[in-house]
């Protein structure tokens, strides 16, 4: 893909049960330019039985909640399907987000109906060099929690949507923010609105939502 793509504005962020061989997804969030989110648990098939303790202390999601409260996979592969038909989402960490994409759609004997890309064909070095930092940075601004896949895709959308919009003059960029662009007051009430319908009464740094 050459720099003269357009941006979405869609990004999509997963949870996983670990970063090694046999790592599946756990949890998928999704934010739409149109304004549009969705979340949810991951129920894994049998044949996933990969699962790391440090994986798990880091997103705080467990076994148990997967089992009790997460959506059968072709269910939530109908649900993405049906959101993100025929648009492209853009994911920080395409690698891995690839693979578990593909994993999750390959055992539901699905296709998505929706491109996944990365956004390195966005951003300069030092920006991904810095991207680390900057999420951290921009999280703790809105007091959003990191390594929960909807609130990943929040921030990640509005470093995005904030750095592309610097540079809307340049021809590898045609974006014009939405008014949700930024986690500013639409953005926070949808957070609001998803921490209403949680699925457990739960900690701050385990919430678990139900999904669209």
């Amino acid at each position: 893909m050459s720099k003269n793509n357009f941006y979405s504005g869609n990004v999509l962020d997963f949870e996983a049960s670990g970063l090694g061989q046999g790592s599946y997804p756990i949890e998928v969030g999704i934010v739409l330019n149109n304004g549009h989110a969705y979340h949810s648990l991951i129920s894994p098939c049998l044949s996933w039985t990969h699962w790391t303790q440090r994986a798990e202390n880091i997103h705080g999601i467990s076994r148990e909640d997967l089992t009790r409260y997460g959506k059968p996979l072709k269910q939530v592969c109908e649900e993405m399907n049906r959101l993100c038909a025929g648009q492209t989402l853009y994911s920080d960490c395409w690698v891995l987000d690839s693979q578990w994409l593909s994993r999750l759609f390959g055992a539901a004997g699905m296709h998505p109906s929706f491109q996944l890309s990365p956004m390195e064909y966005f951003l300069s070095e030092q920006e991904l060099s810095d991207w680390g930092r900057a999420k951290k940075q921009r999280a703790e601004q809105e007091n959003i929690k990191l390594h929960r896949a909807l609130h990943d895709a929040f921030v990640i959308k509005s470093l995005l949507d904030d750095k592309l919009a610097k540079h809307s003059n340049k021809t590898y960029v045609n974006f014009e923010p939405s008014p949700s662009a930024k986690l500013t007051a639409p953005m926070n009430q949808e957070l609001s609105k998803q921490r209403a319908n949680l699925a457990i009464k739960a900690a701050p740094d385990r919430d678990l939502y139900q999904g669209e």
